[in-house]
């Protein structure tokens, strides 16, 4: 498994964090410490922290649907025509992603991915939620319609 160290603390997290939907921004920093954590902001049910690890940035997500984030991956790792950032493992409320470069993307080009996406099943593609990889266009955090039903049943 890749960057054990993250692991642990991810696991560290989940027992911490339970019952409850978001636990103190300030007491993921703190158990971060090591990896020259920053606060790179929140979605609507998850928090996210950039983390430099051997000259490498990643993103460390925590909260209640990285899970079906992970799901979603999983899905979509072979397909040709649809890229997402990597994942290396998720555990019940942590992820652990490579960080993509929020850069300028092109209104054609978000519109054209769009369509592609949505042909797909899969919403939420816009500028926040897509970044810059290998000089590449690739989706970090997107939703399907049957995983936005499965968030609501929970």
């Amino acid at each position: 498994m890749r960057y054990l160290k993250l692991y642990k603390i991810a696991k560290e997290i989940d027992k911490f964090n339970k019952n409850k939907i978001f636990i103190n921004k300030n007491k993921i920093l703190e158990l971060l410490k090591n990896f020259k954590p920053k606060y790179v902001g929140k979605g609507g049910y998850k928090r996210v922290f950039l983390v430099k690890l051997n000259k490498r940035e990643l993103i460390f997500k925590v909260g209640r649907d990285v899970k079906i984030q992970y799901k979603i991956y999983l899905e979509r790792k072979h397909k040709k025509n649809f890229k997402y950032a990597k994942i290396y493992w998720a555990t019940e409320k942590c992820l652990l992603q490579k960080y993509c470069k929020k850069v300028k993307v092109p209104v054609k080009l978000i519109k054209a991915n769009k369509i592609i996406a949505k042909k797909n099943g899969y919403s939420d593609w816009r500028k926040d939620n897509v970044g810059l990889l290998n000089n590449k266009i690739i989706a970090f955090d997107l939703q399907s319609k049957e995983h936005k039903q499965e968030r609501l049943i929970k």
